[in-house]
């Protein structure tokens, strides 16, 4: 294999060479900026994951309940906008469970439970150490995640079968609200829209080729003022 490259490029041409030099160096600078640029969103992510950690110390957790007022919502609101354009797939659509979950329609969920807001925290917690790179050599640390900051998690002997029952709760939680749009038909909704564009396509045509330049010659000549005198 090794003989087989050297022969060909004992074949090549100096000028070939200096192609294949100069591809090589093209290439090299291309990987080098794109490496420069992963650091950068890299560390520009990170800086961005940790308003969310400094975000929830100036939350007042207490006994496993998480409590928001009107000024901490806008600030999670606002730290939504950074995850948008910063974050990945997986930590906004975590993100936007967070904020929706307090939302009415959740509620009336039959598997709704307020406890399972911690999960969801500790669930984003979990991806953002994903996201910098700390699960690389080690396991998630799944619900203890939030122990920082919250009492009672880390030595609960039963830890793990809450973390299991909550991200089972959030799942039984989505799954019913995709039974709810079935039920609400939003594809033949979308459907009958379709059907009917292309009469409110007519419409508008209509409109503006026919009934407009009609109505600006029936002015134009005065003949709407004499249709108005006869039907007086």
């Amino acid at each position: 294999m090794i003989d087989t490259i050297i022969n060909i490029f004992k074949g090549l041409t100096s000028e070939q060479i200096a192609l294949i030099s100069i591809f090589v160096t093209v290439l090299i600078y291309l990987l080098g900026k794109y490496n420069e640029l992963k650091f950068k969103k890299h560390e520009l992510k990170k800086e961005k994951y940790m308003e969310f950690i400094n975000l929830l110390k100036e939350t007042y957790i207490k006994g496993g309940e998480l409590l928001l007022d009107e000024e901490m919502k806008s600030k999670f609101f606002d730290f939504g906008s950074t995850i948008f354009i910063y974050g990945s797939k997986k930590m906004y659509k975590k993100y936007c469970t967070f904020r929706e979950y307090s939302s009415e329609i959740v509620k009336k969920c039959q598997y709704y439970d307020s406890q399972t807001i911690l999960y969801i925290v500790a669930d984003m917690l979990n991806q953002i150490r994903k996201e910098i790179g700390l699960y690389n050599f080690e396991l998630p640390l799944k619900f203890k995640a939030i122990s920082f900051f919250t009492n009672g998690i880390y030595f609960d002997p039963n830890i793990n079968y809450k973390w299991w029952k909550y991200k089972i709760n959030l799942f039984l939680v989505k799954f019913e609200l995709s039974l709810y749009k079935i039920v609400e038909m939003p594809c033949i909704k979308i459907i009958i829209y379709f059907i009917i564009l292309p009469f409110k396509l007519i419409k508008l045509l209509l409109k503006y080729i026919v009934m407009i330049p009609l109505g600006k010659i029936l002015i134009k000549f005065g003949i709407d003022k004499r249709l108005n005198i006869k039907h007086k």
